[in-house]
């Protein structure tokens, strides 16, 4: 049996109110356990050099260092309690992938309580090894499930690897002599040292070719052959100089620049008018960003990212079963409405995403008007 009061539990938020609640939950569960609070990673980070810390439970978006170079920081401190990490984008196939990197547990918020509690006596009665000791790979699904740009540097005894990512898509790695997909896998398959995230939003050649869910299970689509070249490196090489106030710290140029988006709005203008239509948006499945949005009845970017998982597992599942058909539409059937999603023929990486309400629209008649709207929707 566990003697809780010889643990430490460090609690890490910024929302006071949170703080408060889950240490009070902490200490009515767990009696004589110590809990620690901090506001930002810094003072986190104060209390692990001060005291022992046997689990850390942390949120990723706070002041003065986030979550990210809290995660950062403990890696170099070679850091090996539990960690858990609440963030608002997790499903299920996230959490299982980092879990079973050994890096993190990942928690939604807003936090179930119960479960929380319930993944803190796990961990504290069956410790997992170097569960605390955080991975290229678990940090680099972190980044991606929050969209985060930059480059993420590690080394792996006297070889240095990079991760390119820009709002959460893994477009170039290094690795010694090694780049793209093939420098991608040998880093996931290390256990790094020295992590440190720079966020910019890169400016570089696009080289890795796969999905970073389907590098880290390592599906047959992460086979394809990468560029190779002698070893670079990616800040050096690419970057002119990467402290050039220009694209350091500045907004991502906008998505709809990058193409010419012809009658989008007119389109989304003309999905809104279906009957019933709640929300419509024309979504990047690859980056999880709408590239076009039209009504408030939710946040419809928030679904819209959500949903890109929907397509990403439905290929995966066609993939694995050899299914070569394209995907017409993928229906989701709630108790008081349909939520569409028709991926682009003209362009692979888009869908439109549409929600009706079931009491004012008509099914069958907006996936017709649906379907017409996509062919004739032009970029």
């Amino acid at each position: 049996m566990t003697d809780w009061s010889t643990k430490t539990v460090l609690i890490v938020d910024d929302e006071s109110l949170f703080v408060s609640s889950v240490r009070d939950a902490i200490r009515d569960r767990f009696p004589g356990i110590v809990c620690l609070t901090a506001a930002n990673g810094q003072q986190a980070l104060d209390h692990v050099d001060a005291s022992t810390v046997d689990l850390l439970l942390t949120d990723l978006s706070m002041p003065v260092m986030d979550g990210f170079h809290l995660l950062a920081e403990l890696s170099t401190r070679r850091f090996r309690a539990p960690i858990i990490v609440a963030t608002a984008f997790s499903t299920p196939e996230s959490e299982e992938i980092v879990r079973t990197l050994g890096a993190l547990e990942i928690i939604e918020k807003p936090v179930d309580v119960t479960e929380m509690l319930n993944r803190i006596e796990e961990l504290a009665t069956h410790p997992r090894v170097e569960v605390g000791l955080l991975s290229p790979a678990g940090f680099s699904r972190l980044l991606a499930r929050e969209q985060r740009s930059g480059i993420l540097t590690m080394a792996n005894g006297d070889l240095r690897g990079e991760l390119v990512f820009d709002q959460g898509v893994l477009i170039d790695a290094v690795a010694g002599d090694r780049v793209g997909d093939t420098a991608a896998l040998e880093i996931f398959r290390w256990q790094a040292t020295g992590l440190e995230l720079r966020e910019i939003h890169p400016k570089c050649r696009h080289r890795v070719e796969s999905f970073l869910d389907d590098l880290l299970l390592g599906l047959p689509t992460a086979q394809k052959k990468a560029v190779s070249s002698a070893a670079i490196n990616v800040i050096d090489e690419l970057w002119p100089d990467p402290d050039e106030a220009d694209f350091m710290l500045q907004p991502p140029p906008e998505k709809l620049k990058e193409k010419d988006m012809g009658n989008v709005n007119e389109s989304l203008s003309s999905a809104m008018s279906i009957d019933g239509a709640l929300v419509v948006a024309l979504v990047d499945f690859e980056s999880g960003m709408t590239l076009g949005t039209q009504g408030s009845a939710f946040d419809v970017d928030i679904a819209a990212s959500g949903n890109t998982e929907v397509m990403r597992a439905k290929m995966k599942v066609m993939r694995s079963l050899g299914l070569e058909g394209a995907i017409e539409d993928i229906l989701i059937t709630l108790s008081d409405q349909y939520h569409l999603i028709r991926p682009l023929a003209k362009e692979g990486n888009l869908f439109l995403y549409l929600a009706i309400s079931r009491d004012k629209g008509n099914l069958g008649m907006a996936r017709h008007q649906l379907s017409s709207i996509e062919k004739n929707l032009s970029l």
